[in-house]
């Protein structure tokens, strides 16, 4: 079985539809292979946008299962998160909410296209490294955030979050992930990129670094030029598709 989690904050009931997008496209190029999608979310996910993840797993004769967090514990970083919602810091409860005979599971945000068969990356053989990723392309970015100008990682070796392999065995090993990023964020605010910084703090040389074509960054699906459609995982991220931030809180 292949286990992919997905987070999903969806304060205006509209985000949904992109989530649902993004899981279509997996289940489309996944054949006939065995996929579990796990949704993390809060109380904004309504009964009606989840019995149409139901159905779309049905036509496809896959698996979706929900787990409804607590967000509690992430308060004191709202206002850290600002450029973001609070749904990036989702994906810090994965080791917490997989049952413990789960090992690995591939971690995708919400706004992206995979044209592949997710297969390929789950096969990655991680050996002791604690995630599967790829480098972070936005230099111009990254050479203000944070751990840059502390020297504490490189920036071809600072990872995009939004796309990883999580091999959950070693993550358990060192601790409570969640506890762990948010301490480090609360005693560094000057992060920009909230859970993104706090991992590669901690998972620093311990990264398999993924081919590019696992993360195609793309401002707009338009922007991809080749036809057909080279395979890849497609990263539609930037202002033009930060859909739910730009709406009036």
């Amino acid at each position: 079985m292949i286990h992919v989690c997905f987070p999903l904050y969806d304060k205006y009931g509209t985000y949904s539809k992109y989530l649902g997008t993004a899981i279509c496209s997996l289940f489309v190029n996944a054949g006939d292979n065995p996929i579990t999608a796990h949704i993390i979310h809060d109380s904004t996910l309504t009964e009606e946008n989840k019995n149409k993840f139901q159905h779309l797993a049905q036509m496809f004769e896959k698996t979706i299962l929900f787990h409804k967090i607590d967000t509690c514990e992430f308060q004191p970083l709202i206002k850290m998160v600002k450029g973001f919602t609070i749904g990036t810091l989702f994906r810090l409860k994965i080791p917490d909410i997989m049952s413990e005979n789960i090992d690995k599971v591939i971690y995708l945000d919400c706004d992206l296209i995979v044209h592949l068969n997710i297969t390929e990356l789950w096969n990655m053989d991680l050996g002791d490294c604690y995630i599967a990723a790829c480098s972070d392309p936005d230099e111009g970015l990254l050479k203000k955030q944070w751990l840059s100008k502390k020297k504490k990682t490189k920036n071809d070796h600072y990872f995009n979050a939004g796309i990883m392999v999580m091999n959950l065995k070693c993550i358990r090993e060192m601790g409570n992930l969640c506890r762990m990023c948010l301490d480090f964020l609360i005693q560094h605010p000057e992060c920009t990129l909230a859970d993104q910084d706090a991992m590669n703090y901690f998972f620093c040389g311990n990264v398999y670094y993924l081919p590019s074509k696992f993360n195609y960054f793309s401002r707009k699906l338009c922007d991809v030029k080749t036809e057909p459609m080279e395979e890849g995982i497609y990263h539609i991220s930037g202002e033009s598709v930060n859909w739910e931030q730009n709406r009036n809180v």
